[in-house]
């Protein structure tokens, strides 16, 4: 195995889509690959990847700008996303519209995020006791062009 890859699991997730779960329960090898947030480090982190065998058939990066410098290596290395490899990222940055195959991403309330942030700061400075509070904010998927779904 390459150096910094690290075998993670061989765990059994179930498939979610537009809440509907699908019966069929995947079994995948996950790798785990440490890079820093740039698309420069989603592109090494991708050609480090590129050299198993098999490879991968699907890359979930931790941000947008990483998953761009994935899709970039794969251009080089002439790897047709979707129909060989899956991408996607998170964020839903605006350039994940703009990008060849348009980016597949999860979407995160950037504004709800910022909002929430400020009220626990505010309460936080006027020495307004709050318990340790968990927040939840509700995420989705916005699907593009880089990702396959097998199941159709």
């Amino acid at each position: 195995m390459p150096h910094n890859l690290r075998r993670i699991s061989s765990t059994p997730i179930v498939y979610h889509k537009r809440n509907i779960l699908y019966s069929t329960i995947f079994y995948f090898l996950c790798l785990f690959l440490v890079a820093v947030y740039s698309w420069e480090s989603g592109y090494r982190a991708a050609c480090r990847l590129f050299s198993l065998d098999p490879l991968p058939t699907a890359i979930f990066a931790a941000n947008d700008i990483m998953a761009i410098g994935v899709i970039k290596a794969a251009e080089k290395a002439r790897i047709l996303i979707p129909h060989k490899l899956s991408v996607m990222g998170y964020d839903d940055i605006e350039m994940s519209n703009l990008c060849t195959p348009a980016l597949t991403t999860i979407h995160q309330p950037k504004y709800e995020v910022g909002t929430e942030a400020a009220r626990i700061l505010i309460n936080s400075l006027q020495k307004k006791e709050e318990q340790e509070k968990k927040v939840t904010l509700e995420i989705h998927v916005v699907e593009r062009e880089s990702v396959t779904n097998s199941l159709k």
